[in-house]
């Protein structure tokens, strides 16, 4: 029995069929009667597990019975009674089954158990007697009422002696005979007592109530009932529920109301039942039929009209889908069609182009300068302006195949409109005096800029006069107006022709459509209005039409005034025009073309003040340019990036260049004073500047120009007009190949002769790399020399080191910085180190030797720049770190 002496306290023993069963406050023990000696005893142990039913109620066992059909119960201290149904006692895993207050116990907290003579069973709790019945699993309980007064029961064993229950209580011995006990039979009648629907008391004969019917807007019901038994009214219990909504009773103890809300439409059965005062429920079960009337979108015809609502609206649906899908087929076909017609159209134009240049080429020719007869003039004539039209159309549909293919490019250039428009006009000054026609331009001011692209908005108005004319008849008036707004150029071309029929002004801008049809008089190919409003689109533009038949047609085109509405467009570019300076009227006229990312006001003349560049960008380039527009131009587009000083001429870029030392030169061909062929020779010729790589710009682009600056030295020569992304993408390549070759001296002073790497890019971009100039070979040589003289010299400062190579500290350092990559002091910082390191290497010097042997006077300060250099310090280093 030593094994119990782990449980706090044993309450109970009872041995059942040659088991003893043990109770304890820490569960049920069971073990074998049959053993010879204690130390082959078996002890199996049965505890409450949380989540298994079956297992025991609660770990205090309090008592342990045996009735009479051999049914054992374990009682537990707040855990109700226990049936035992295993057959295997000798067990962890006995299987109970629990009677609790959920069961219809009084209480959980049971003290013994009993059985009469009756083969009742009772079960002694606090202050309560019940009587088990195990077969039905029901409970008649015995309160104060039944025992005459309140009585609390102790935990001594229950007795039955000559057929009286004898029970220890806490006012001695309480001897019951428990035949006298028994509950009433009484069937009380349940009858309603209240009604309220929607919260309002209704005024019914509520006793013969039988069936209630509930409007749609009645959904909110209340009833309260009673059981008629008056002996004790307060220990009557009840229970509902509403049949068709719920199949659970609603036991609410004494309550007496039974309420629902939102009750939904249908046809349901209240039913009530209840206990009689001594609490033994009863079969009076009484029933009321309740008739929730549904809405008419509750009913099934409103379900039917549903179903067929939305068989309408899928069929819709789907009906749409086909239509759209039929639509965009046909649209599909369509621009298949127009397609197959531009393409056949585009391969007709490009075989007919060469054909019709030799056809009015010579016809010009002949036109011009041969004698001919009034008759032959006027049928070469009429051949030379058909030839002209058909070249016009020609090129008409190939610009429609570019707008197609999204290559046609707008480049675009600050244009007077008024003299573009008395250009295009020209044209038609002789068919205007030939049928009569009062052709004129009305505009609101002198000359009216704008950012056009010149050639496309010529084909533009040159279209709206043609079918002006066509469909103008003699003695009649076209005129061009031009006006502007605060931010738009309109143009209208107004006539008093035929007019446009209002069938026709919904297709009037399609491809292929004509605005008279079978006019064997007037033909037209009807891609002139398309092509016009596609190239007024490009121009972030649109065009309207007014027009009344009989009367005549207004065209309207809008146009923006700012250049500012082409940012970030595709396929777009501006044009300056370089305008001589004032000094230089000979100056050839030239183009410079810029993507429009770059910023807007390089178009715009101004001052530069380049004092105000700040040393935030470590690379300096040096603008050499005469005309001010496109100095400033090439000023904005790289002071972004790099520190822009300009010249205005030569001689003033050479005296720049000997100052400031910049890392690049941009420079003009033609400039007064000195041209820049002069100043490059120049500046190739001083081993103080020689180094710095140059770019020409230049109008001329003959052979012989393009070898006369690659003979002076310089590293590319760009011809105008020129694209800045280009500019920019040349600079950055020859400013990468310069960092080779700084790369590439640096190595060569380690004897490690390998020749710079070249990048595939920039190989396809120039092939050529920019050669190392004599000056600057012997300026190296002298710096090395330099260098490994004064390599133990730890106080060797850079104006000393300038002063020994005869130059001064500013020129010194910008040319060494230029060619190496890096200032003096980073430059003879690089070369110790990398001096120590080969001294470390040959293992013949300690850390501190080395420090001093380059010039170092901290060997702190020298493992620190060491460690930077290499990664480790240099009682770290071994030789297979190099």
């Amino acid at each position: 029995m030593r094994n119990l002496n782990k449980f706090n306290k044993v309450r109970v023993i009872k041995e059942v069929n040659n088991t003893l069963l043990v109770g304890t406050t820490e569960g049920l023990i069971t073990f074998s009667c049959n053993f010879e000696r204690p130390e082959e005893i078996k002890f199996y142990t049965n505890v409450r597990i949380p989540d298994l039913a079956s297992s025991l109620s609660s770990n205090d066992v309090i008592y342990i019975y045996t009735d009479s059909r051999q049914n054992s119960y374990v009682l537990t201290f707040t855990g109700g009674i226990n049936q035992i149904i295993s057959n295997n006692l000798l067990t962890d895993q006995i299987q109970f089954k629990t009677y609790t207050k959920r069961n219809g116990l009084v209480s959980d907290l049971v003290l013994s158990m009993i059985e009469d003579q009756q083969k009742n069973l009772w079960v002694i709790s606090e202050n309560t007697l019940a009587k088990f019945d195990p077969e039905n699993g029901t409970f008649e309980h015995y309160n104060e009422k039944h025992l005459q007064k309140e009585i609390y029961f102790s935990e001594a064993s229950p007795a039955i002696i000559r057929n009286q229950l004898i029970l220890g209580t806490d006012a001695g011995i309480l001897k019951i005979n428990p035949a006298a006990f028994s509950k009433s039979s009484y069937t009380p009648p349940i009858v309603f007592t209240s009604l309220k629907i929607q919260g309002v008391q209704q005024q019914l004969d509520l006793d013969d109530l039988e069936e209630l019917k509930l409007k749609p807007d009645e959904r909110n019901v209340s009833f309260q009932f009673a059981a008629l038994d008056y002996i004790n009214p307060s220990s009557i219990s009840y229970a509902y529920r509403l049949k068709g909504l719920e199949e659970k009773w609603n036991e609410v103890e004494n309550s007496r109301t039974a309420s629902y809300i939102n009750l939904p439409p249908g046809n349901y059965e209240l039913q009530i039942r209840s206990t009689n005062s001594d609490g033994v429920w009863t079969d009076n079960v009484r029933k009321l039929s309740v008739i929730v009337i549904p809405t008419f979108w509750e009913t099934y015809w409103a379900v039917l009209v549903y179903i067929i609502l939305f068989i309408l609206f899928t069929a819709t649906i789907v009906y749409i889908i086909l239509y759209i899908y039929k639509l965009r087929h046909q649209i599909y076909m369509e621009q298949q069609l127009a397609n197959i017609k531009l393409r056949f159209f585009t391969d007709i134009s490009h075989e007919l182009r060469t054909p019709l240049t030799l056809i009015t080429s010579p016809v010009g020719e002949v036109l011009e300068h041969e004698p001919l007869t009034p008759s032959a003039r006027k049928l070469l004539t009429v051949v030379h302006n058909n030839t002209e039209r058909m070249l016009r159309l020609v090129n008409q549909i190939l610009d429609f195949r570019k707008i197609e293919n999204k290559k046609m490019k707008l480049l675009l250039e600050k244009t007077d409109i008024v003299e573009l428009l008395q250009k295009v006009m020209d044209n038609f000054r002789l068919i205007a005096e030939e049928k009569s026609i009062n052709f004129r331009l009305q505009t609101d001011k002198e000359s009216i800029h704008c950012w056009i692209d010149q050639d496309k908005v010529e084909k533009i108005i040159f279209n709206l006069l043609s079918n002006a004319f066509k469909y103008t008849p003699v003695n009649k008036s076209i005129t061009v107006y031009a006006h502007t707004t605060k931010d738009k150029v309109m143009i209208s071309v107004t006539d008093e022709g035929i007019g446009i029929d209002s069938k026709k002004q919904q297709s009037l801008f399609q491809r292929f459509e004509t605005l008279v049809n079978n006019n064997i008089l007037q033909p037209s190919s009807g891609i002139g209005l398309s092509l016009v409003k596609e190239l007024i689109e490009l121009h972030q533009g649109n065009i309207q039409v007014n027009t009344e038949v009989g009367i005549g047609s207004e065209f309207i085109v809008t146009l923006p005034l700012d250049q500012k509405v082409y940012e970030g467009k595709e396929n777009t570019e501006f044009i300056l025009n370089d305008i001589p300076s004032a000094h230089n009227p000979k100056h050839d006229k030239h183009k410079i073309i810029s993507k429009t990312s770059e910023k807007n006001n390089i178009l715009q003349e101004k001052t530069k003040d380049t004092d105000n560049n700040t040393d935030q960008y470590p690379i300096s380039v040096l603008v050499v340019e005469d005309n001010t527009e496109l100095r400033n131009f090439l000023n904005d587009i790289l002071s972004g990036t790099y520190k822009v000083f300009e010249a205005t001429n030569g001689q003033e870029g050479l005296e720049q260049a000997l100052q400031y030392v910049p890392d690049f030169i941009i420079s003009d061909v033609m400039m007064p004073v000195m041209d820049g062929l002069d100043m490059v020779k120049a500046i190739k010729a001083h081993r103080d500047v020689c180094h710095i790589p140059i770019i020409l710009l230049s109008a001329k682009s003959s052979l012989d120009d393009r070898i006369s600056g690659l003979e002076q030295g310089i590293d590319d020569y760009i011809t105008k007009p020129f694209s800045s992304t280009y500019l920019k993408t040349r600079i950055k390549s020859l400013l990468h190949q310069r960092k080779q070759l700084q790369e590439l001296y640096l190595e060569q002073w380690l004897d490690q002769k390998k020749e710079a790497p070249t990048p595939t890019l920039l190989v396809e971009v120039e092939p050529e790399k920019p050669q190392i100039v004599p000056f600057d070979e012997l300026f190296m040589k002298r710096v090395m020399e330099i260098m490994h003289n004064q390599m133990d010299n730890s106080k060797l400062t850079i104006d000393e080191f300038a002063q020994e190579l005869g130059m001064g500290r500013t020129v010194f350092y910008q040319k060494l910085k230029s060619i190496v990559g890096l200032s003096p002091i980073d430059f003879v910082r690089e070369m110790r180190i990398k001096r120590a390191k080969q001294l470390m290497e040959t293992g013949e010097y300690n850390v501190s030797t080395i420090a001093y042997m380059t010039g170092f006077n901290d060997p702190k300060y020298f493992s620190k720049c060491f460690k930077k250099k290499y990664g480790v310090s240099p009682s770290e280093f071994t030789p297979k770190e190099k």
